[in-house]
C-alpha cells in the first residue's frame, strides 16, 4: 500500500480462501470493502496436500478449491456497504482442469463470483495470443464481462488474436468503477521481463516497463480528477513494494505472482478445514 486514504478505510480483503478481518472503520470515513483472489491457477478442487508454516510450524491443511472461495465472497459480500472484487492474475495452467478444458471450467467458475476487473498474469500467455484469447471468449460468453487488464500489456493492432480490430478488444489499459458515489480508477500490470521471457506470448505483443506504464496512468487519470487509484498488479510482493515507493498518487496495490501469504494466520478459521501440525 503506497498511502492510505485520507477519506477511505480499507475494511477487508480474502487472498484465496483464506479470510482476513475486518478492520476498525474511523469516523466519517468512505468504507470500502476489497474482496480479491490471485494466482488460483485452475485449482478448483481442494488441495488437502497443502503445506503451511503457521505459527512457526509445517502444518498440512486441507485447503482452498474454488467452491470454498466463491462462499466466502457470499459470506463478505453483504456485510459490503461497499464492494469492489478483484483477481490479480494467473487463473489458468497448473492443474488438469487447464489441460482438459482451456480455462473454460476456470471462466465458469469465476462468472459466479463476476469480478469487477481481472488482471492478466504471465501464465494467462503460456498458449500463446490464441489461447487467451480462448480464455477470455470463455470468461465473456456470460452476463458479467469481467474487465481485463493490462495497462503494459501491447498486442500488436491486426495481428494478435487479442487486437484484432483494436487495442481494447480484449484488454483494456484501466477500469473506471463508480462504488458507492466515489470513483476508483483500477490501473493493471503484468510482470514484463517474466512474461515475455517464461511464458509464450506472441513474438509481436510488447510488455512495456511497470513502473513507467504505472506512472503515465497515474498522471492521466490525476489529470482526468480521478481522486482514488487502485493498482491490480501481477508482478511479485516485493516488486509491489518497490512500485508503491516509486510512483506517487496510488492509494492501494492488490497484488500477485509471488504467492506471497499475507495476514496473521495463526488461528485459521473454518473455512480452511482439515489441519494436521506435521513439523
Amino acid at each position: 500500500m503506497k498511502r492510505p486514504f485520507s477519506t477511505i478505510a480499507l475494511a477487508g480483503a480474502i487472498v484465496m480462501a483464506l479470510p482476513v478481518g475486518l478492520a476498525a472503520v474511523p469516523a466519517g470515513a468512505f468504507d470500502l470493502t476489497i474482496l480479491h483472489i490471485n494466482d488460483h491457477h485452475s485449482h478448483l478442487r481442494t488441495d488437502d496436500k497443502a503445506v503451511l508454516k503457521l505459527g512457526g510450524k509445517e502444518t498440512r491443511i486441507d485447503m482452498g478449491g474454488f467452491p470454498r472461495v466463491v462462499t466466502l465472497f457470499k459470506e463478505r459480500a453483504p456485510q459490503a456497504k461497499n464492494l469492489l472484487k478483484l483477481h490479480a492474475g494467473d487463473a489458468v495452467t497448473g492443474d488438469l482442469y487447464y489441460t482438459l478444458f482451456k480455462g473454460e471450467a476456470d471462466a465458469d467458475m469465476m462468472n459466479v463470483i463476476c469480478f469487477d476487473a481481472f488482471e492478466l498474469g504471465n501464465h494467462e500467455f503460456d498458449d500463446g495470443d490464441k489461447g487467451l484469447k480462448t480464455f477470455l471468449d470463455f470468461l465473456w460468453k456470460g452476463a458479467c464481462k469481467t474487465p481485463v487488464l493490462g495497462a503494459n500489456v501491447v498486442p500488436e493492432v491486426g495481428v494478435s488474436p487479442l487486437t484484432k480490430k483494436t487495442a481494447t478488444d480484449y484488454i483494456r489499459p484501466y477500469v473506471i468503477k463508480e462504488v458507492g458515489g466515489q470513483r476508483f480508477c483500477i490501473i493493471g500490470l503484468d510482470i514484463a521481463k517474466k512474461t515475455k521471457g517464461s511464458s509464450n506470448p506472441d513474438e509481436t505483443t510488447m510488455f512495456l516497463d511497470e513502473t513507467e506504464t504505472a506512472r503515465r496512468y497515474v498522471a492521466e487519470l490525476t489529470g482526468m480528477g480521478v481522486k482514488h487509484i487502485i493498482l491490480l498488479t501481477h508482478q511479485t510482493y516485493a516488486n509491489d513494494k518497490t512500485l508503491a515507493k516509486a510512483v506517487p498518487g496510488v492509494d492501494i496495490i492488490v497484488g500477485g505472482d509471488s504467492h506471497s501469504l499475507l495476514g496473521d494466520f495463526c488461528s485459521p478459521s473454518a473455512p480452511m478445514g482439515r489441519i494436521e501440525v506435521i513439523a
